[in-house]
């Protein structure tokens, strides 16, 4: 895992939506486990966290809220200083929709 690339943490959205707690930790856990990983292994390159399925959670609301449960969980990882921000929707992460191809 060299730190001079750019690594896409990629989960889906759906698990931080509207399923149980369960699933929603376990989906935070995974998120911030890599964040670890990758700030053990290629400390100092830039990480870009990417929600998918945002055609099923399609409101601006439910990605804020989103964001927010993934800032409460990995701002005090180590390599969060290398998270990028979503400055143009304001999120911590870029919402993806599937059903769109190239």
């Amino acid at each position: 895992m060299p730190r001079y690339a750019t690594y896409l943490l990629v989960f889906s959205m759906s698990d931080l939506h509207g399923t149980g707690s369960e699933q929603q930790e376990a989906t935070l856990e995974f998120i911030d486990h890599w964040l670890s990983t990758l700030h053990l292994h290629a400390s100092g390159a830039p990480i870009l966290i990417v929600g998918t399925f945002a055609d099923r959670v399609r409101e601006y609301k439910q990605h804020e809220a989103i964001s927010v449960k993934l800032h409460a969980k990995i701002s005090t990882n180590p390599a969060f200083a290398n998270v990028a921000h979503n400055k143009e929707q304001n999120l911590w992460f870029w919402p993806v929709d599937n059903t769109k191809s190239a």
